[in-house]
């Protein structure tokens, strides 16, 4: 079961805080589905717990309101994953679901509907019909819109409804273009749509931005679309990254020419594209910071491609020294 617990490539935190994308369920299904397979399933859960317990961070001790989070919510949803019936993307959404009664969404959607539909038409008048065939109708973009914030949801680890409202209004202040991506990104599942990107370190950012008492002139909703607009700065350039290795591997052969020698092999249609977002979240602890980063992002942030292997890619977010030293 110790073998199983690697082979399934699944970090429970990030399936806790909706990180990760319904394909890093995929191969823990796998092995949910083998004989026994919920027991290999709760093992692999509780020994991620072991090591969340055991992190220098907590000295040993778990907080309750961590364990009630994970525990109540996370490990019985995933739990579903030894039903053969069940999918990742039913798994996924389910905590979702709760993610929704919780911050109350549907009402708060319902009371902000004449805002909803302005924020569409102005999407829609301002991107051309190819370009916005993720949203044909206001209820796509209404259904995706509220997925993809109930994610961020989980991200800032938001327990009340009140708390809801000013990552709401945040995401709507965004302009439109960039609103569309950072709501495409985040409703990815990478299963059958496609290459999705998981963000690692990402709600470290947003919660950077969302806590920041540096920066007193901004409330927390100004504080929240800084870290939003880093998002979409990210989602761009790893989407720009992952087409351009695609593309590179057009022209090097027929796949049977490919090998894994230089982290390369012939890539699936659909898969993660991972991207270690660590350094950045380590130099951006205010929003200021954050804010000064991304706008000069062309000469402070670099994205290294690491590997391509199957249906999994790798990449690393860098800032560049010599601007950390001038920022």
């Amino acid at each position: 079961m110790i073998v199983k617990a690697f082979q399934a490539d699944f970090i429970f935190g990030q399936f806790g805080q909706l990180e990760c994308v319904p394909a890093s369920l995929s191969r823990l299904k796998k092995i949910a589905c083998e004989t026994d397979g919920k027991q290999k399933l709760l093992f692999i859960l509780f020994m991620q717990l072991l090591g969340i317990v055991g992190s220098p961070k907590f000295k040993g001790q778990l907080p309750l309101s961590m364990w009630h989070m994970f525990y109540s919510e996370s490990i019985c949803a995933i739990e579903r994953l030894a039903i053969r019936e069940v999918t990742p993307t039913q798994v996924y959404d389910a905590l979702i679901e709760t993610a929704r009664n919780q911050m109350g969404a549907k009402d708060m959607f319902d009371r902000n509907a004449n805002g909803l539909l302005a924020c569409y038409n102005t999407y829609s008048n301002a991107m051309s019909f190819k370009d916005r065939r993720e949203f044909q109708t206001f209820d796509d973009f209404r259904a995706s819109l509220q997925k993809a914030l109930l994610r961020l949801s989980k991200m800032l680890r938001l327990t009340e409804a009140t708390a809801f409202q000013p990552l709401f209004d945040a995401a709507l202040g965004l302009p439109a273009p960039k609103l569309a991506q950072l709501v495409c990104e985040l409703n990815r599942s990478g299963i059958d749509d496609g290459w999705a990107i998981l963000l690692m370190y990402s709600p470290q950012l947003l919660l950077n931005a969302q806590e920041d008492g540096s920066t007193p002139e901004l409330n927390e909703t100004e504080r929240l679309r800084v870290g939003l607009n880093a998002l979409v700065l990210l989602y761009a350039m790893a989407r720009r990254k992952l087409e351009s290795v695609m593309q590179d591997l057009d022209g090097i052969g027929e796949p049977s020419d490919w090998s894994d020698d230089d982290g390369t092999e012939t890539p699936a249609a659909n898969g993660i594209y991972e991207v270690n977002c660590y350094h950045l979240s380590t130099w951006a602890k205010s929003t200021g910071m954050l804010q000064r980063i991304t706008e000069d992002w062309d000469r402070c942030i670099f994205m290294e491609h690491l590997r391509l292997l199957g249906d999994l890619g790798e990449a690393i977010v860098i800032v560049k020294p010599a601007v950390n030293r001038k920022i």
